[in-house]
């Protein structure tokens, strides 16, 4: 005597995945992460370089700390930037996030190349004492 059994499949589980819908900026900041913006790197470069130009007292800070010898490359400069948006209030801790141009903001810093901002001011400030040394002969 035989038994006909039939074998069932495994009831196969849906799992739903939830995520959180990116808003413009956030779409607009992965794509073009890695495409030339505005003559700079990327667009986070570019917007790293508006935080610092649009606040006068900022960029004289950052023109400062460079000739002082206090920030030397793109490295130190990044790390003045982070700890000077700590201070200013633009940093929470819980999520470890920075805020830039009113978005919060964490893993685009690292898309940031620092050492062409660093080379640009560096730039500058050789061509601004280039203009006052001139200047001052005429």
């Amino acid at each position: 005597m035989t038994f006909n059994t039939k074998t069932k499949k495994p009831k196969e589980e849906k799992y739903t995945v939830w995520t959180r819908k990116k808003s413009q900026a956030e779409l607009f900041r992965e794509q073009n992460k890695d495409k030339e913006y505005n003559g700079y790197t990327n667009y986070m470069t570019w917007d790293v370089a508006l935080n610092i130009d649009n606040e006068e007292s900022f960029q004289e800070e950052v023109y400062a700390n460079i000739k002082d010898g206090n920030i030397k490359n793109g490295y130190e400069l990044k790390e003045w930037f982070k700890e000077n948006l700590e201070e200013s209030g633009n940093y929470n801790q819980e999520y470890d996030v920075y805020k830039l141009s009113d978005a919060w903001t964490n893993r685009e810093l690292e898309d940031v190349n620092w050492t062409e901002l660093y080379d640009n001011y560096k730039q500058n400030i050789k061509e601004e004492e280039e203009y006052q040394n001139k200047k001052e002969k005429d």
